[in-house]
């Protein structure tokens, strides 16, 4: 997981939301559940090291931390420990 990069295209909608149009991961898993968060500024990306199921009762594999309507950090389940990932956050502007 260190070598892997996660592209993750995004647009700003308004001030408090953030569109995730689409997110590239190089995993060769089945299935890579994912769960976005979003965090108040005071907050850090450490709050949200537990991981859980989603609705489906999966574990999830990669959390998306969104602060300040931007990326701030994003998570990988390895299964054995939670690691950050390296991520690019590709933003494009509406229209």
């Amino acid at each position: 997981m260190a070598h892997s990069v996660v592209e993750v295209f995004t647009n700003e909608v308004s001030n408090n939301v953030l569109n995730i149009m689409h997110i590239h991961v190089e995993d060769m898993s089945e299935e890579i559940p994912v769960d976005i968060v979003y965090i108040l500024p005071e907050q850090t990306w450490e709050e949200y090291k537990d991981f859980t199921t989603d609705h489906l009762g999966r574990d999830l594999r990669y959390k998306i931390i969104v602060r300040d309507s931007m990326i701030n950090a994003i998570l990988v389940n390895t299964g054995a420990s939670i690691e950050e990932v390296f991520f690019i956050e590709k933003r494009f502007k509406e229209g």
